[in-house]
């Protein structure tokens, strides 16, 4: 395991197309999409100092897939970190899929009310202990509810 400094991974820079995904596949801005790219690099980098799984917040989570779409970046980042994290979903719990109306209301209150859908799992807040431990940081409730 390669050993980083939280400086380190916070300075290994990102594409700028990517943190203009993030903001444009999300609506988020760009400032708060460069925060997202940060976090989710430190979640990558967290997941090599635990055994654990590592599960991020939906926020950062969004900003990994968009990583994962620049192959080469994301390739040197994980020689940066000494491991390459793939990325393998579980199918959701089966659940009636929300209607479009549903949807749109779920957007307009995570935009303009700022409510947040909170991860409860165990493993997530797993996660949050671990990022603390780890990274002598809280995570920050903007990126990590």
């Amino acid at each position: 395991m390669i050993q980083r400094t939280l400086e380190e991974i916070d300075s290994y820079k990102v594409p700028e197309y990517l943190v203009e995904r993030v903001a444009e596949h999300n609506g988020y801005s760009l400032e708060y999409s460069q925060m997202l790219a940060r976090e989710a690099k430190r979640m990558l980098y967290l997941t090599t100092l635990t055994p654990e799984a590592t599960v991020p917040s939906y926020a950062v989570d969004m900003a990994w897939h968009e990583m994962i779409v620049f192959t080469k970046w994301y390739e040197e980042y994980a020689v940066f970190i000494g491991k390459f994290i793939h990325h393998i979903p579980e199918k959701p719990p089966a659940v009636p899929r929300p209607s479009l109306f549903e949807k749109v209301i779920r957007v307009i209150r995570e935009k303009f009310v700022e409510t947040k859908e909170v991860p409860d799992s165990p493993a997530y807040k797993k996660t949050k202990e671990n990022y603390e431990r780890y990274l002598k940081e809280k995570p920050d409730k903007q990126y990590w509810p």
